[in-house]
């Protein structure tokens, strides 16, 4: 998938990319959670690997490969910790355990997605990367 987008800031070696949704956005079904408030722009920082300027029009690819693995991470890991939490807390103790279960199956499913995240940006792994600039 790609999107184009324009950098508005550079910071060391990461460029701030400002990306306006384009129409498939619109007619995508995850589109309330990617977007929850409903903003027409998002901001994102990736490595510069094209050498971009500010005023640059780029193309914001998001390598394939990792699609499937953090779609998994992001909705997979919450939806099964939280399972498992209403599945245990029902067996232990009825529905009120359940309840507390489900929740920290969700919090827990929070701290592993934080862990990885940083794990990732520590080690300059890229999701998403900058394909091509439109200017040269």
């Amino acid at each position: 998938m790609e999107e184009t987008g324009k950098i508005i800031e550079l910071v060391g070696t990461k460029a701030k990319i400002e990306i306006t949704p384009s129409s498939m956005c619109g007619n995508c079904t995850q589109e309330k959670i990617c977007n929850p408030f409903g903003s027409n722009k998002k901001v994102i920082e990736l490595n510069n690997t094209i050498n971009g300027h500010i005023g640059d029009i780029v193309i914001i690819e998001i390598i394939e490969k990792n699609r499937f693995l953090t779609t998994l991470l992001v909705f997979g890991l919450p939806t099964l910790l939280f399972v498992i939490g209403v599945i245990c807390g029902q067996k232990i103790g009825g529905d009120k355990l359940a309840a507390i279960f489900a929740g920290a199956g969700l919090v827990i499913a929070y701290i592993i997605i934080k862990i990885v995240n940083n794990v990732i940006v520590n080690k300059g792994i890229d999701l998403v990367k900058i394909k091509e600039n439109l200017h040269q």
